[in-house]
C-alpha cells in the first residue's frame, strides 16, 4: 500500500526539475567592488573587509551585526546615530560584502571569536579609532565580550 507520502515525493521532484530548467540563474563571480556598496574596503591582515564610515565627532560608534547578517541590518540606524558621533559598521569575515578569506592564508583565523575580535580591533586602529561605543544585535556583540 502506498502512502500519501510515496505519491508526493515523486511529483515534488518533478516540479523541481522543471522549475530549475526554466528558472533563470543569474551569473555569479562579478567582483564586489562592482555592486551597489554604499562603503568602502580596506585589506586588514590578508582580508578584503566592507565597512561603511559616516559622520564625525568625539564619540565614535562601531556597529557588530549578528550571525549572518551584514551592514544592511544597520540601513535605517547609521544616517541617524551619525548625527551624535563618527559610525563605523563592519561586514565581519564571511558575511556581507566582506571576503570569504581561507583561514590558512591569513595570520590568524577571522572565523573564531579571537580571530573576529583581532580583525575588528586591528580595523579600529587602522581607522584611527582608539575609543569606541560599540553596538550589536544578535551574536554580533559577543565576539569582543570575551
Amino acid at each position: 500500500m502506498k502512502t500519501a507520502e510515496h505519491l508526493i515525493k515523486p511529483k515534488l521532484l518533478a516540479v523541481l526539475a522543471v522549475a530549475a530548467v526554466f528558472i533563470p540563474i543569474p551569473p555569479v563571480g562579478k567582483p564586489v567592488e562592482e555592486l551597489d556598496a554604499s562603503g568602502s574596503f580596506i585589506v586588514i591582515d590578508g582580508v578584503k573587509i566592507h565597512y561603511v564610515d559616516k559622520g564625525s565627532g568625539d564619540k565614535t560608534f562601531v556597529l557588530l551585526h549578528g550571525f549572518g547578517a551584514s551592514v544592511f541590518s544597520w540601513r535605517e540606524v547609521i544616517q541617524p546615530l551619525s548625527r551624535h558621533g563618527r559610525v563605523v559598521a563592519l561586514d565581519k569575515p564571511g558575511c556581507g560584502l566582506t571576503e570569504r578569506a581561507d583561514p590558512t592564508r591569513t595570520p590568524y583565523n577571522p572565523y573564531t571569536v579571537e580571530g573576529e575580535a583581532s580583525l575588528i580591533l586591528r580595523l579600529m586602529k587602522t581607522l584611527n579609532i582608539s575609543k569606541a561605543v560599540f553596538i550589536g544585535h544578535s551574536a554580533g556583540p559577543t565576539r569582543l565580550s570575551t
